[in-house]
């Protein structure tokens, strides 16, 4: 299963990489649109939580969906029709940090459950 999980994170990391640097007409990216900024939020969000999926370390799937969008959004600059968006960073950023703090709330929720029917199971005893 763990083979499984890699390969999708991944893939979909590569795919992600590889969709954020292919050339787009001047005209679809010359304009800010706010689907393009849900997109961008989405698309690390997943990535963080694919990673987390894999890795079951919120740390490591964090720095590493930081760092994608980082560098990918770096690495647009070069690009031809591509440019560098401080909104595009903020989007991925928030993408990171909203599906990490799920990640750390659910956690916390079914750590906090467990240890009630722990209690709970142990009291009838």
């Amino acid at each position: 299963m763990k083979k499984i999980e890699l390969i999708v994170a991944l893939t979909y990391t590569l795919a992600l990489v590889y969709f954020s640097l292919v050339p787009v007409p001047k005209e679809v990216s010359s304009a800010v649109k706010v689907s393009d900024i849900i997109q961008h939020f989405a698309a690390y969000s997943t990535l963080t939580f694919l990673w987390y999926i894999y890795w079951r370390k919120v740390k490591y799937s964090s720095i590493l969906s930081l760092a994608v969008g980082a560098l990918t959004e770096l690495a647009q600059s070069a690009v031809p029709y591509r440019v560098f968006s401080l909104a595009d960073l903020a989007a991925n950023t928030a993408g990171v940090v909203v599906s990490t703090l799920l990640i750390v709330g659910i956690k916390h929720c079914l750590n906090t459950f467990k240890n009630r029917v722990s209690e709970t199971v142990f009291k009838l005893k």
